[in-house]
Formats: structure tokens, sequence, C-alpha cells
């Protein structure tokens, strides 16, 4: 638990697990305080990688972040988030979709 705590905060070695499935996990925990932070490091992380990620790829981080932030009452900025990660996903070629 100890590795999630410092992912949240940002420190040592767990500063590479800026991914959505870390912050996924503390939403499910009920830890939307520690979620928050790690959620936008990865879509600031998705958004300014240094090669280019797919777009469902920052959707990802992207919807997760949404989630979060409905979840604490921060509707506007949440569902903007969310309509912009089901943007990312539409631009997925329909052949690549999983059916």
């Amino acid at each position: 638990m100890r590795l999630l705590a410092d992912c949240a905060r940002g420190s040592g070695a767990a500063r590479m697990m800026h991914n959505p499935q870390m912050g996924e996990v503390f939403m499910r925990e009920g830890k939307l305080d520690l979620a928050e932070p790690v959620l936008r490091e990865a879509v600031r992380s998705a958004k300014s990688a240094p090669f280019a990620l797919l777009p469902w790829q920052v959707a990802e981080a992207e919807d997760a972040l949404g989630r979060c932030l409905v979840a604490v009452d921060r509707r506007s900025e949440g569902f903007a988030l969310l309509r912009a990660s089901a943007q990312g996903v539409r631009a997925v070629p329909r052949r690549c979709r999983f059916r």
C-alpha cells in the first residue's frame, strides 16, 4: 500500500507508475483524494508523451479522470473530459474496435 500512496504523491520510483489504472485502483477503494492527482498526471503524461499515443490511450486517461471528477461532484469538468474521451474512442478505426 505504501507504493500506492507514494505514487499518489509522485515520489521516488513510483513516479513512473502514473497511469490510469493506478488511479482506478484508488477510485475502487473509495480514495478519490488519492485518485485525482494520479489521474491528472496520467492525462498530462498522455498528452505530452515524447512519442505519439493512439487516441484511445489518451481517451482512457481522460475517461478515468472524468469519472473521478464526477464522483467528487466536479461535474462540469468531469463531463467535459468524458466527452473528450468519447471523441478519442470514436477516432479509432472501426476495424480496430472490439466487437
